[in-house]
């Protein structure tokens, strides 16, 4: 009887914190938001099926159990306007505990801002302009693309690789290469000679004009141009006898590509070949570049099977999910969004377990410190201030006119970890015919740009070899009309 009364005691108390755990079980609320319309190849539709997907797995796995995730869409656009008063609205009307987005900067800057103000987390997965890393300003913002103030880094390792030290810049008027453009200009390492802004309706005359200006006190360019424009300005770098090994061109891509993307427009030789006239030309001038990319996956199976689950999604509903878009392919920035959203949920899991509040944005940044899981797009590592490290990789042009990577940088748990596809000596070819890193072209000249570093001593003895050469060529030519006499 007492085995009995103890038995039902333990169900009843079971029972008690199935129901307490059912009570206490929150609704998170998610205000993502994104633009109808299309900037830089990404709009709502192209993304919202990674977010579902996202959601999807956060329901059926371990974390957040018993509790629910509502996620509501807002048209953000990508003006300052539209996303303020989007903002404003989502969080008079839903009271999100997480931002999710915008992607768009200039929609992100004043969303930001209200998140800090509001003490909310608020979520970026492509605005990574170097403005947001001011973290007074923006407090509570948690970015999972690799931001562009990590891009002197990447500079410092390009500088050391290499022994470069001296550059100059072009990029593009369009604000995100000039943004590019503006983060490397904070490496405090490098020496930017020149800076110099292009765009797609130049003629041919103006670019040489730049070009004859960058040569004067640089030989190493960094590029930062939309990738169907690069051709154009390379064809007249080649015309200018720029192509022969004596510079390099470093094409710095603040651009994501889907894996088709990169394949096609970037790696293949159909970034230089356009079966025409130049494309000779065109070839033998991208020999000298040199492409630095963020990647997204890391094999065209990963690619394929993400899509696949995407398309999965176009079809699928939830009465947690409102007003979400339709599902259209997914864009290059993608799966990087399906990271943000499940970083949060991490993050939201282990702040509830410690009896705190997941909507409370100092808290949650409080968690980047030291955060680190794997993700779709890589290992996730967070640093203090709320920004992703940043992982890129080196591509190099081929004998066949493909680009191929050759050195690869990630973040893991362990630091930063290098890999290269081949040894020093042979790891990258060069427009002269040469291998390795010891072949890299000096980023000044032998004897300087302005002929100063070579001695002037070293041309007095360049005359007296001439001298003393004149004086015994004549004697050698007389020789034989002398011996012929003595016959």
């Amino acid at each position: 009887m007492y085995i009995f009364i103890e038995k039902a005691i333990s169900l009843l108390l079971l029972l008690l914190v199935l129901c307490v755990l059912n009570i206490n079980g929150r609704e998170f609320r998610i205000a993502w938001m994104a633009a109808t319309k299309t900037y830089h190849g990404l709009n709502a539709s192209s993304s919202v099926g990674a977010l579902k997907l996202a959601l999807q797995a956060i329901s059926v796995g371990d974390i957040l159990v018993n509790h629910t995730v509502r996620v509501k869409w807002y048209d953000s656009g990508c003006n300052q306007k539209t996303a303020l008063a989007a903002a404003v609205s989502a969080k008079s009307n839903f009271d999100p505990d997480l931002f999710l987005g915008p992607p768009c900067s200039s929609a992100m800057r004043e969303v930001a801002q209200l998140a800090s103000n509001w003490r909310r987390p608020i979520f970026g997965w492509v605005s990574n302009d170097i403005e947001f890393s001011n973290k007074t300003k923006y407090s509570t913002l948690i970015r999972l693309l690799g931001p562009l103030n990590k891009l002197p880094s990447v500079m410092r390792f390009v500088s050391k690789l290499f022994k470069w030290k001296i550059f100059s810049m072009i990029h593009d008027e369009a604000a995100p290469y000039a943004a590019v453009a503006a983060a490397i200009a904070e490496d405090k390492d490098a020496t930017i000679k020149s800076t110099h802004e292009v765009n797609v309706r130049m003629e041919d005359n103006e670019i040489e004009s730049i070009f004859q200006q960058v040569r004067k006190n640089s030989r190493i360019l960094i590029f930062s141009v939309p990738i169907h424009t690069l051709r154009m300005y390379m064809i007249v770098a080649h015309r200018l006898g720029m192509s022969s090994g004596d510079f390099a061109f470093l094409c710095i891509h603040g651009d994501l590509y889907t894996w088709n993307e990169l394949s096609t427009e970037v790696l293949s030789d159909e970034v230089w070949r356009k079966n025409d006239k130049d494309d000779q030309g065109a070839r033998q001038a991208f020999e000298s570049v040199l492409h630095i990319i963020m990647p997204t996956f890391e094999s065209a199976k990963l690619s394929e099977q993400f899509n696949h689950l995407v398309n999965k999604m176009t079809n699928l509903e939830n009465n947690n999910w409102i007003n979400l878009p339709p599902v259209s392919e997914p864009d290059a920035y993608a799966p990087y969004l399906y990271d943000a959203t499940l970083t949060w949920a991490i993050m939201a899991d282990k702040i509830l377990k410690e009896n705190e509040d997941p909507s409370d944005g100092d808290i949650m940044k409080k968690r980047t410190v030291n955060f680190y899981h794997e993700g779709l797009t890589h290992l996730i590592k967070l640093d203090p201030d709320g920004d992703r490290f940043l992982h890129f990789s080196m591509f190099d042009m081929q004998e066949n006119g493909r680009f191929q990577r050759i050195i690869e940088i990630k973040y893991e748990m362990s630091g930063v970890v290098v890999n290269t596809t081949e040894s020093d000596y042979k790891l990258v070819r060069w427009a002269n015919g040469k291998y390795g890193l010891h072949n890299a072209p000096p980023d000044v000249p032998a004897c300087g740009f302005e002929k100063d570093h070579c001695p002037e001593g070293n041309n007095s003895v360049q005359k007296y070899q001439i001298f003393i050469l004149s004086k015994i060529l004549p004697a050698n030519f007389c020789l034989p009309h002398q011996s012929s006499k003595q016959n």
